[in-house]
Protein backbone atom coordinates (compact mmCIF):
# COMPACT_ATOMS: atom_id res chain seq x y z
CA UNK A 1 0.00 0.00 0.00
CA UNK A 2 2.87 2.38 0.78
CA UNK A 3 4.03 2.06 -2.84
CA UNK A 4 1.14 4.15 -3.94
CA UNK A 5 2.57 7.11 -2.07
CA UNK A 6 6.10 6.78 -3.46
CA UNK A 7 7.80 7.14 -6.84
CA UNK A 8 6.89 4.57 -9.46
CA UNK A 9 9.72 2.29 -10.53
CA UNK A 10 10.01 0.81 -14.04
CA UNK A 11 11.29 -2.68 -13.25
CA UNK A 12 11.28 -3.78 -16.88
CA UNK A 13 13.68 -1.02 -17.93
CA UNK A 14 16.11 -1.78 -15.10
CA UNK A 15 16.32 -5.48 -15.94
CA UNK A 16 17.21 -5.11 -19.67
CA UNK A 17 20.68 -4.02 -21.01
CA UNK A 18 21.11 -0.46 -22.12
CA UNK A 19 22.81 0.68 -25.33
CA UNK A 20 25.80 2.07 -23.37
CA UNK A 21 26.36 -1.28 -21.69
CA UNK A 22 26.27 -3.17 -25.00
CA UNK A 23 28.73 -0.73 -26.57
CA UNK A 24 31.13 -1.12 -23.65
CA UNK A 25 31.06 -4.91 -23.92
CA UNK A 26 31.78 -4.73 -27.66
CA UNK A 27 34.79 -2.49 -27.07
CA UNK A 28 36.15 -4.90 -24.45
CA UNK A 29 35.68 -7.90 -26.76
CA UNK A 30 37.38 -6.13 -29.67
CA UNK A 31 40.30 -5.15 -27.44
CA UNK A 32 40.70 -8.73 -26.23
CA UNK A 33 40.65 -10.02 -29.82
CA UNK A 34 43.36 -7.57 -30.87
CA UNK A 35 45.44 -8.54 -27.87
CA UNK A 36 45.20 -12.26 -28.72
CA UNK A 37 46.19 -11.61 -32.33
CA UNK A 38 49.20 -9.58 -31.17
CA UNK A 39 50.29 -12.42 -28.90
CA UNK A 40 49.85 -15.14 -31.54
CA UNK A 41 51.29 -13.14 -34.46
CA UNK A 42 53.69 -10.59 -33.02
CA UNK A 43 54.75 -7.94 -35.50
CA UNK A 44 58.45 -7.08 -35.63
CA UNK A 45 59.44 -3.64 -34.50
CA UNK A 46 60.73 -1.91 -37.59
CA UNK A 47 62.67 0.55 -35.49
CA UNK A 48 64.37 -2.03 -33.29
CA UNK A 49 68.09 -1.44 -32.81
CA UNK A 50 68.80 -5.16 -33.11
CA UNK A 51 67.21 -5.30 -36.56
CA UNK A 52 69.21 -2.27 -37.64
CA UNK A 53 72.59 -3.71 -36.61
CA UNK A 54 71.86 -7.25 -37.86
CA UNK A 55 73.17 -6.60 -41.43
CA UNK A 56 76.36 -5.04 -40.05
CA UNK A 57 76.98 -8.01 -37.78
CA UNK A 58 76.38 -10.41 -40.67
CA UNK A 59 78.79 -8.42 -42.87
CA UNK A 60 81.41 -8.47 -40.11
CA UNK A 61 81.10 -12.24 -39.95
CA UNK A 62 81.59 -12.48 -43.72
CA UNK A 63 84.71 -10.29 -43.57
CA UNK A 64 86.28 -12.35 -40.79
CA UNK A 65 85.47 -15.54 -42.68
CA UNK A 66 86.95 -14.22 -45.93
CA UNK A 67 90.15 -12.92 -44.34
CA UNK A 68 90.92 -16.16 -42.51
CA UNK A 69 90.03 -18.26 -45.56
CA UNK A 70 92.46 -16.20 -47.66
CA UNK A 71 95.18 -16.51 -45.04
CA UNK A 72 94.63 -20.28 -44.84
CA UNK A 73 94.80 -20.58 -48.63
CA UNK A 74 98.24 -18.94 -48.70
CA UNK A 75 99.56 -21.48 -46.17
CA UNK A 76 98.80 -24.24 -48.68
CA UNK A 77 100.75 -22.61 -51.53
CA UNK A 78 102.62 -24.17 -53.26
CA UNK A 79 100.67 -27.43 -52.97
CA UNK A 80 102.64 -30.62 -52.27
CA UNK A 81 99.93 -33.21 -52.02
CA UNK A 82 102.28 -36.17 -51.46
CA UNK A 83 104.43 -34.49 -48.82
CA UNK A 84 103.46 -35.44 -45.23
CA UNK A 85 105.03 -32.25 -43.89
CA UNK A 86 102.88 -30.13 -46.23
CA UNK A 87 99.76 -32.07 -45.26
CA UNK A 88 100.44 -31.56 -41.56
CA UNK A 89 101.10 -27.88 -42.21
CA UNK A 90 97.69 -27.55 -43.87
CA UNK A 91 95.97 -29.19 -40.89
CA UNK A 92 97.86 -26.94 -38.47
CA UNK A 93 96.83 -23.91 -40.53
CA UNK A 94 93.19 -24.97 -40.31
CA UNK A 95 93.44 -25.36 -36.54
CA UNK A 96 95.10 -21.95 -36.18
CA UNK A 97 92.30 -20.36 -38.21
CA UNK A 98 89.61 -22.31 -36.36
CA UNK A 99 88.77 -19.78 -33.65
CA UNK A 100 88.44 -16.75 -35.99
CA UNK A 101 86.34 -18.87 -38.36
CA UNK A 102 84.15 -19.84 -35.43
CA UNK A 103 83.65 -16.17 -34.50
CA UNK A 104 82.75 -15.26 -38.08
CA UNK A 105 80.20 -18.07 -38.45
CA UNK A 106 78.75 -17.27 -35.03
CA UNK A 107 78.20 -13.63 -36.00
CA UNK A 108 76.45 -14.70 -39.20
CA UNK A 109 74.15 -16.99 -37.20
CA UNK A 110 73.42 -14.45 -34.45
CA UNK A 111 72.42 -11.85 -37.05
CA UNK A 112 69.77 -14.31 -38.22
CA UNK A 113 68.31 -14.37 -34.70
CA UNK A 114 68.21 -10.56 -34.69
CA UNK A 115 66.38 -10.31 -38.00
CA UNK A 116 64.49 -13.30 -39.37
CA UNK A 117 62.99 -11.41 -42.30
CA UNK A 118 66.12 -10.35 -44.23
CA UNK A 119 66.77 -12.78 -47.09
CA UNK A 120 70.46 -11.97 -47.39
CA UNK A 121 71.00 -12.64 -43.71
CA UNK A 122 69.03 -15.87 -44.04
CA UNK A 123 71.26 -17.03 -46.91
CA UNK A 124 74.37 -16.16 -44.92
CA UNK A 125 73.10 -18.09 -41.92
CA UNK A 126 72.35 -21.08 -44.14
CA UNK A 127 75.89 -20.98 -45.52
CA UNK A 128 77.23 -20.71 -41.97
CA UNK A 129 75.30 -23.83 -40.95
CA UNK A 130 76.64 -25.84 -43.89
CA UNK A 131 80.24 -24.69 -43.49
CA UNK A 132 80.20 -25.22 -39.71
CA UNK A 133 78.92 -28.78 -40.15
CA UNK A 134 81.58 -29.51 -42.77
CA UNK A 135 84.37 -28.09 -40.60
CA UNK A 136 83.22 -30.13 -37.61
CA UNK A 137 83.41 -33.34 -39.66
CA UNK A 138 86.78 -32.40 -41.18
CA UNK A 139 88.31 -31.65 -37.78
CA UNK A 140 87.18 -34.98 -36.35
CA UNK A 141 88.49 -36.90 -39.36
CA UNK A 142 91.80 -35.03 -39.20
CA UNK A 143 92.70 -36.62 -35.85
CA UNK A 144 93.67 -40.09 -37.19
CA UNK A 145 95.16 -38.45 -40.29
CA UNK A 146 97.48 -36.39 -38.10
CA UNK A 147 98.60 -39.52 -36.24
CA UNK A 148 99.31 -41.38 -39.48
CA UNK A 149 101.17 -38.49 -41.10
CA UNK A 150 103.21 -37.85 -37.95
CA UNK A 151 104.41 -41.45 -37.76
CA UNK A 152 105.19 -41.43 -41.48
CA UNK A 153 107.16 -38.22 -41.13
CA UNK A 154 109.15 -39.64 -38.21
CA UNK A 155 110.18 -42.62 -40.31
CA UNK A 156 111.28 -40.53 -43.29
CA UNK A 157 112.85 -37.59 -41.45
CA UNK A 158 116.24 -39.36 -41.08
CA UNK A 159 116.32 -40.82 -44.57
CA UNK A 160 119.33 -38.67 -45.69
CA UNK A 161 121.34 -39.88 -42.70
CA UNK A 162 120.54 -43.51 -43.46
CA UNK A 163 121.62 -42.91 -47.05
CA UNK A 164 124.97 -41.62 -45.76
CA UNK A 165 125.41 -44.78 -43.68
CA UNK A 166 124.63 -46.92 -46.73
CA UNK A 167 127.23 -45.01 -48.76
CA UNK A 168 129.88 -45.42 -46.05
CA UNK A 169 129.16 -49.15 -45.81
CA UNK A 170 129.62 -49.45 -49.58
CA UNK A 171 132.96 -47.64 -49.33
CA UNK A 172 134.09 -49.90 -46.50
CA UNK A 173 133.28 -53.04 -48.47
CA UNK A 174 135.06 -51.72 -51.58
CA UNK A 175 138.17 -50.78 -49.60
CA UNK A 176 138.26 -54.17 -47.93
CA UNK A 177 137.96 -55.88 -51.31
CA UNK A 178 140.92 -53.96 -52.80
CA UNK A 179 143.98 -56.21 -52.96
CA UNK A 180 146.55 -53.60 -53.98
CA UNK A 181 147.09 -49.89 -54.31
CA UNK A 182 145.95 -49.76 -57.95
CA UNK A 183 142.58 -51.40 -57.18
CA UNK A 184 142.10 -49.08 -54.22
CA UNK A 185 142.82 -46.00 -56.35
CA UNK A 186 140.45 -47.22 -59.08
CA UNK A 187 137.65 -47.92 -56.62
CA UNK A 188 137.91 -44.54 -54.89
CA UNK A 189 138.08 -42.70 -58.21
CA UNK A 190 134.84 -44.34 -59.46
CA UNK A 191 132.74 -43.36 -56.42
CA UNK A 192 129.83 -40.88 -56.94
CA UNK A 193 131.95 -38.45 -54.95
CA UNK A 194 135.54 -39.40 -55.89
CA UNK A 195 138.09 -39.45 -53.10
CA UNK A 196 141.46 -39.72 -54.85
CA UNK A 197 144.53 -40.79 -52.93
CA UNK A 198 147.79 -38.82 -53.00
CA UNK A 199 150.08 -39.61 -55.93
CA UNK A 200 152.50 -41.23 -53.56
CA UNK A 201 151.43 -42.96 -50.39
CA UNK A 202 153.50 -42.03 -47.35
CA UNK A 203 152.39 -45.20 -45.55
CA UNK A 204 152.12 -48.87 -46.45
CA UNK A 205 149.06 -50.02 -48.39
CA UNK A 206 147.61 -51.99 -45.46
CA UNK A 207 147.92 -49.00 -43.14
CA UNK A 208 146.16 -46.76 -45.65
CA UNK A 209 143.28 -49.25 -45.91
CA UNK A 210 143.04 -49.43 -42.12
CA UNK A 211 142.90 -45.64 -41.83
CA UNK A 212 140.13 -45.41 -44.42
CA UNK A 213 138.11 -48.17 -42.75
CA UNK A 214 138.58 -46.61 -39.30
CA UNK A 215 137.43 -43.21 -40.52
CA UNK A 216 134.37 -44.74 -42.23
CA UNK A 217 133.46 -46.70 -39.07
CA UNK A 218 133.80 -43.60 -36.89
CA UNK A 219 131.64 -41.62 -39.29
CA UNK A 220 128.96 -44.34 -39.26
CA UNK A 221 128.88 -44.40 -35.45
CA UNK A 222 128.57 -40.60 -35.32
CA UNK A 223 125.67 -40.66 -37.78
CA UNK A 224 123.88 -43.37 -35.80
CA UNK A 225 124.21 -41.29 -32.63
CA UNK A 226 122.80 -38.28 -34.48
CA UNK A 227 119.90 -40.39 -35.75
CA UNK A 228 118.99 -41.53 -32.24
CA UNK A 229 119.20 -37.97 -30.93
CA UNK A 230 117.03 -36.57 -33.71
CA UNK A 231 114.52 -39.40 -33.39
CA UNK A 232 114.11 -38.78 -29.67
CA UNK A 233 113.63 -35.05 -30.14
CA UNK A 234 111.25 -35.52 -33.08
CA UNK A 235 109.18 -38.06 -31.15
CA UNK A 236 108.78 -35.75 -28.16
CA UNK A 237 107.85 -32.84 -30.41
CA UNK A 238 105.36 -34.95 -32.32
CA UNK A 239 103.66 -36.24 -29.15
CA UNK A 240 103.33 -32.71 -27.77
CA UNK A 241 101.96 -31.33 -31.03
CA UNK A 242 99.57 -34.25 -31.50
CA UNK A 243 98.06 -33.88 -28.01
CA UNK A 244 97.65 -30.15 -28.60
CA UNK A 245 96.05 -30.64 -32.00
CA UNK A 246 93.86 -33.48 -30.69
CA UNK A 247 92.36 -31.33 -27.93
CA UNK A 248 92.03 -28.32 -30.20
CA UNK A 249 90.35 -30.39 -32.91
CA UNK A 250 87.80 -31.80 -30.46
CA UNK A 251 87.04 -28.39 -28.94
CA UNK A 252 86.62 -26.69 -32.31
CA UNK A 253 84.59 -29.57 -33.76
CA UNK A 254 82.22 -29.38 -30.79
CA UNK A 255 81.91 -25.61 -31.14
CA UNK A 256 81.26 -25.80 -34.90
CA UNK A 257 78.61 -28.48 -34.35
CA UNK A 258 76.65 -26.07 -32.12
CA UNK A 259 76.32 -23.36 -34.78
CA UNK A 260 73.83 -25.24 -37.03
CA UNK A 261 71.51 -25.61 -34.03
CA UNK A 262 71.37 -21.87 -33.35
CA UNK A 263 69.14 -21.08 -36.30
CA UNK A 264 67.60 -24.52 -36.74
CA UNK A 265 63.86 -24.67 -37.41
CA UNK A 266 63.56 -27.38 -34.78
CA UNK A 267 63.18 -26.74 -31.10
CA UNK A 268 65.98 -24.32 -30.13
CA UNK A 269 68.59 -25.29 -27.57
CA UNK A 270 69.46 -23.28 -24.47
CA UNK A 271 72.15 -21.23 -26.22
CA UNK A 272 69.98 -20.18 -29.16
CA UNK A 273 67.07 -19.46 -26.80
CA UNK A 274 69.30 -17.18 -24.73
CA UNK A 275 70.60 -15.35 -27.82
CA UNK A 276 67.06 -15.01 -29.16
CA UNK A 277 65.90 -13.57 -25.83
CA UNK A 278 68.73 -11.02 -25.85
CA UNK A 279 67.97 -10.08 -29.46
CA UNK A 280 64.35 -9.30 -28.50
CA UNK A 281 65.29 -6.99 -25.66
CA UNK A 282 64.38 -3.35 -26.37
CA UNK A 283 67.42 -1.11 -26.77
Amino acid sequence: MWLSFGRKVNLQSNLGPTEDTISAFEEIAESATNTNEAIVNPQPRSGSTWRKVAPSISLLGWLILASKALQFAFTAIPPKLLDPAWQLNVISGLLDAGFPLLIGLLLMSVSRLMDRDDRHIAKGAGFARSLASALAIILVLSIPVQLYLGQKLLKTSNTPLFEQIATLNTISKGVQAAKNEQELRLFLANLPEPQPLPEKLDKPFKDVKEIILTNASSRINAIKTEIEKRHSQSTQTFITEFIRNLLLSLILATAFSVIPRLTSSRRPNMLSALLLFIAKLPV
